[in-house]
């Protein structure tokens, strides 16, 4: 008789054991005739991240536009940069959010015809090859946490967010290697959500502060998708084939393609809207009704519960599930991007080299592991927008 040999699967149960709200873990073996393995949720292996290496965040609301000073970690606006890009990164990095990615680089891969391809960074076919294209996601994410791009916190844009591509192998070379986030993007944060979020910090309006995060951490997420893109094309100016959207589009169709909402799809299994309420008095201030829409034209409104499970790292469960009903989108919604209005000064244009060479000479910041988990305390503890050093 054939015997096979116990092993163990290592299973996480998640227990509160400090006044923190800091989720812990006991890691209990069960004795199982199959191969070990280890079954960790999505919040444990974000939670496994040390601190923010090689990060800078810049502040662009000078009329000159290429005069953008760096911020210090005790600034509000700061540790705000910090929460939502590690949140952003850790729903890529998230099993949900990394497969995700794959399905976009592959399917950005069959939709290009053999001449595009021809042109791409990378060689392999990732419509065949998905191991490769899983590998060459972890190239990305590995980079970004290594070199995260530069965040600039600008008052000239309308959306919660935006990475201007640049063609980042005529700077750095054609290599996969060579690629470097912070070289390859402008990559910006509205400062209006940015100040928003302070604010509600400061008055301890919880509930706000945790959708202007979860809001600016999806932001993040999709731009850095965007430039996923940029480092499988290596240009700036490809267009996105229609196909790639949610909503997906016709091959001929006039309606661009978008990157980010296809990952946002995959992902949440809706795109995250938030709409401006006309009866709140805080106006272009405020977080708005957050809703998640499905194919355009149908939508529903997101439980604050869900959004409170993001915002601690908690990614096991898409926001749209099939037993939740929807309705069709009012004829009179409309986006709190376009109820906020850009600064007046001119913005940046032409060459970024120049501006990249200045910025990435600036000394670079780094986040403690001990640091970050304290920024991360802020999405239940508004006060510690502020440092425990300075707090008062």
């Amino acid at each position: 008789m054939n015997q096979r040999k116990a092993t163990y699967t290592i299973c996480c149960i998640p227990t509160l054991t400090n006044t923190h709200n800091v989720i812990t873990y006991l890691f209990v073996p069960f004795c199982l005739f199959e191969p070990c393995r280890f079954v960790v949720p999505d919040l444990v292996l974000v939670r496994r991240r040390g601190g923010l290496n090689n990060f800078r965040v810049l502040d662009q609301s000078q009329p000159d536009p290429v005069n953008t000073p760096d911020l210090p970690q005790s600034s509000r606006t700061f540790r705000v940069a910090a929460f939502v890009f590690h949140l952003g990164m850790s729903m890529l990095e998230s099993r949900r959010g990394r497969e995700a990615l794959v399905m976009l680089i592959s399917d950005a891969w069959r939709a290009s015809d053999r001449r595009a391809q021809k042109t791409f960074i990378p060689k392999s076919n990732f419509q065949t090859d998905l191991n490769e294209a899983r590998r060459f996601v972890d190239t990305f994410l590995a980079k970004c946490r290594a070199e995260p791009p530069n965040i600039i916190i600008s008052d000239r844009i309308t959306g919660e967010g935006l990475a201007q591509r640049v063609d980042w192998r005529s700077i750095l070379g054609s290599q996969i290697g060579d690629y470097n986030p912070k070289w390859a993007a402008m990559f910006r944060l509205n400062k209006t959500v940015v100040d928003s979020a302070v604010n509600a910090a400061e008055l301890r309006d919880v509930e706000a502060l945790q959708k202007i995060l979860f809001l600016l951490s999806i932001s993040v997420a999709h731009e850095l998708v965007h430039m996923l893109m940029g480092f499988m094309f290596g240009d700036s100016e490809r267009l996105t084939p229609p196909v790639i959207n949610h909503p997906p589009g016709t091959p001929r169709g006039p309606r661009a393609g978008e990157f980010g909402r296809y990952w946002e799809a995959k992902f949440f299994g809706c795109v995250v809207e938030a709409h401006h309420d006309p009866r709140d008095p805080r106006g272009s201030n405020q977080a708005g009704i957050f809703f998640g829409t499905l194919d355009g034209r149908r939508s529903f409104p997101m439980q604050h519960q869900t959004i409170m499970r993001y915002v601690q790292l908690d990614f096991t469960v898409p926001i749209y599930s099939s037993n939740i009903a929807t309705s069709r989108i009012s004829a009179g919604a409309v986006a709190m991007q376009d109820i906020r209005r850009p600064s007046r000064f001119p913005d940046v244009g032409g060459d970024l080299t120049p501006y990249f060479e200045m910025i990435n000479s600036l000394p670079r910041q780094r986040v403690s592991r001990d640091g970050l988990e304290e920024i991360m305390h802020m999405a239940m503890r508004p006060e510690f927008v502020r440092p425990v050093s300075v707090r008062v």
